[in-house]
């Protein structure tokens, strides 16, 4: 291979874990929260119920931000024409969104902080140096900074610091795309948030004082990246060497057990499940998920049927308890397909869910253990045996560490209540990688070669 294809194949690399690093769906969400708190936080008192803004006023705010981002950013966007495409594509969505229209919005600090967010790692240009190419021959026709951007705008500006600033070239730059990267983000605050000189939309008004303190700066320069694509997906270009990094990020079981009728499926019994799954979804920015699985599991509790005018066991009891927790995954299903449409950055994660029975066994001899209550003495040792004899079960299925819970007469009345209640719930697993621990690498194929680089 060329050394140029070389270097060509390296560059692509750092390019894709720049952007792995930072356009991955984990790092937009808390990309967005930190400015959304900078934004926030500028206030003296930030009113508690933000106000409605209009359809027209949130499209001319639109307009406006993607026009400065589009203007300050010219080149490192065709550059990147992917970043481009999804950053107006988000702010249009945005745009369009009549929940902008009610009470309790975010709408003006969301769009700020997505022009702030898709920029951050770029340099903006210089101005009135878009056409400025090449170095004119005519030394009256050569303009500084147009000089300086044409020479080091491609060029690491990591060592050059405030200690040589005003002295050397990239020192210069280095200095002018700060300030401009300042600039364009101070004209984005005041478009979205200024009402006048003193206040801000978001902010109450204040008896004594100002009532904001602008407190956003930049203080590096950005750097050079092309062809970066905030659609990417990290999950889609893992080697198979990875998978062995994978792993358990998460691991509970959630309890459907109620003390009534476990006949009864209700729709509500799913609600922790969205608040554990995404919640974790949403502040999971150290960590890639990979799949999302939820285990409904049903113990093997009997029921009855009668037989000639007679009550006996139903031979069919397992098959009514997978039943009932088939119909509770149903349940499952509609919401995993809720979390797979407020989260489409997550696309590619795998979710499911299943049923299935667990714990321990019915013979007809448990029935004994209904009156085996804490009032019996050797309670303690009894329900010690049990977990004991039945520790994989409870590990594996329900996650239970030890014997104690089983002790809560509040939840299992008896010894029968305490080897079958616990297994009516819901297993939550959350498989993927700690960012900080993968040490697997990118598989390139650049020219017919392989290469690894690290991240």
């Amino acid at each position: 291979m060329k050394m140029s294809a070389l270097i060509v194949a390296l560059l692509w690399a750092v390019n894709l874990f720049a952007q792995q690093d930072y356009f991955t769906p984990e790092n937009k969400i808390d990309g967005l929260e930190y400015f959304k708190k900078k934004f926030i936080k500028m206030c003296t008192q930030v009113k508690k119920t933000q106000d409605p803004v209009s359809s027209e006023e949130i499209h001319r705010l639109a307009s406006a931000v993607e026009k400065l981002i589009l203007t300050g950013y010219r080149k490192a966007l065709a550059e990147n024409p992917k970043v481009q495409e999804a950053f107006v594509r988000d702010i249009r969505d945005l745009a369009a969104n009549d929940g902008c229209q009610r009470e309790a919005n975010d709408c003006r600090t969301r769009l700020a902080s997505l022009a702030l967010f898709y920029v951050e790692r770029f340099r903006p240009d210089v101005p009135d140096c878009q056409e400025y190419t090449v170095t004119p021959a005519a030394v009256a026709d050569r303009k500084e900074s147009c000089e300086n951007e044409l020479r080091y705008r491609k060029m690491s500006l990591e060592g050059v610091h405030g200690s040589n600033y005003g002295t050397a070239g990239p020192a210069i730059y280095k200095k002018q795309i700060i300030y401009l990267k300042n600039y364009v983000a101070f004209e984005v605050f005041k478009t979205v948030f200024q009402k006048d000189k003193s206040t801000l939309h978001i902010c109450d008004p204040v008896t004594a004082g100002p009532s904001y303190l602008y407190s956003l700066e930049f203080k590096e320069p950005g750097s050079i990246y092309a062809g970066l694509d905030p659609d990417y997906d990290i999950l889609k270009h893992l080697p198979p060497e990875c998978e062995a990094e994978k792993k358990n990020l998460l691991h509970e079981f959630i309890s459907a057990h109620r003390g009534d009728d476990r006949t009864l499926v209700r729709p509500e019994e799913v609600l922790p499940l969205k608040d554990l799954i995404g919640g974790f979804l949403a502040k999971a920015v150290d960590h890639i998920v990979t799949d999302v699985a939820v285990t409904v599991t049903s113990s093997r509790l009997p029921f009855y049927a009668t037989v000639g005018g007679q009550k006996v066991l139903d031979p069919k009891s397992d098959e009514k308890n997978l039943a009932i927790a088939s119909k509770r995954s149903l349940h499952v299903e509609r919401l995993l397909e809720e979390l797979r449409v407020a989260y489409p950055q997550r696309a590619s994660i795998s979710f499911r869910s299943s049923a299935e029975l667990a714990g321990p066994v019915f013979h007809p001899t448990n029935l004994n253990e209904r009156y085996i209550t804490r009032m019996n003495p050797g309670y303690s040792e009894k329900i010690e045996a049990l977990f004991r004899n039945n520790e994989r079960s409870y590990r594996d299925s329900i996650l239970l560490a030890g014997a104690a819970d089983l002790l809560d007469e509040k939840k299992y009345a008896n010894l029968f209540q305490a080897r079958f209640m616990p297994f009516h719930g819901y297993r939550v697993l959350i498989r993927g990688f700690r960012k900080d621990e993968m040490r697997c690498v990118q598989l390139i194929e650049k020219d017919g070669k392989t290469f690894f680089s690290k991240r």
